[in-house]
């Protein structure tokens, strides 16, 4: 059995677990190939993502956001819906991923 501690974050309770000791593990559950497969080195292809947002702080942060996490490129951006579907209708199949703001102020996502 783990031993137990908890530690008190604001109105939080957080219960620490000890980890077991790796003897403790090979005992319950044999002996386990811990080996990683090779990793492929050529990098992913990145998604061409559109975006449509009507805030310039929120366009600004979620830009930086997607292109830090994940391998995404954003290509474009509109902020109200009729200039989205005129890029979206002037540029077919040129991106991968389409990320809407549900509630525009000119327009709907």
């Amino acid at each position: 059995m783990s031993a137990k501690s908890y530690t008190h974050l604001g109105r939080f309770r957080v219960q620490w677990l000890r980890a077991p000791t790796p003897r403790r593990i090979d005992r319950a559950i044999g002996s386990i190939d811990m080996t990683c497969p090779p990793v492929d080195p050529s990098p992913s292809p990145r998604l061409r993502c559109f975006l449509v947002e009507d805030s310039p702080i929120i366009l600004g942060s979620l830009i930086e956001t997607l292109e830090q996490l994940a391998p995404i490129t954003v290509i474009g951006h509109a902020s109200e819906e009729d200039s989205a579907l005129r890029w979206l209708r002037q540029h077919p199949g040129d991106c991968d991923l389409l990320v809407l703001d549900v509630y525009l102020r000119q327009g709907s996502g």
